[in-house]
């Protein structure tokens, strides 16, 4: 058995890899996610073949986003999509330049969230009239949260 590897541009092998995504029955967020994280990592090289973007390069975009601003989580998200088209594409013989497994996520620091003090909830609570039943509503959709630990997001 005769197998052949194929060459194609970054742009053509991340349409390829969306399609793949697509007929994989991936919903229509995942696969923007993934081109919105493709777009990101790749933005720069899309003429390129995908078997000239060396492992470097890609190292260089990473280190480009974190001197952007980019929190640790949106970069990981990016490293994810960039493995994961690599993946596709050695699972299809296309040649790749950079070798996913070589690709390692950032260390993220786990930040624990700001509590509010005593003093920030009495004025939180206190904050909505409780005399219309719109203040009275939000009072209580406040106190739930509280008690639960919810957050709005």
């Amino acid at each position: 058995m005769l197998l052949t590897t194929t060459e194609i541009s970054v742009a053509r092998a991340i349409e390829e890899f969306l399609i793949d995504r697509r007929l994989r029955s991936l919903s229509p967020e995942s696969i923007a996610w993934y081109r919105k994280c493709l777009r990101r990592g790749l933005s720069g090289f899309s003429e390129r073949k995908l078997s000239e973007v060396t492992l470097l390069e890609v190292r260089e975009v990473i280190a480009a986003l974190l001197d952007r601003g980019l929190c640790g989580s949106t970069i990981n998200a990016t490293l994810q999509c960039l493995k994961a088209l690599l993946n596709w594409a050695i699972d299809e013989d296309i040649v790749v330049g950079a070798e996913p497994r070589r690709l390692k996520s950032l260390k993220q620091v786990r930040m624990m969230p700001q509590l509010l003090t005593d003093e920030q909830i009495v004025a939180l609570i206190a904050a909505p009239g409780i005399r219309t039943f719109p203040g009275r509503r939000d009072r209580m959709i406040m106190l739930t949260f509280l008690d639960t630990g919810r957050r709005v997001s």
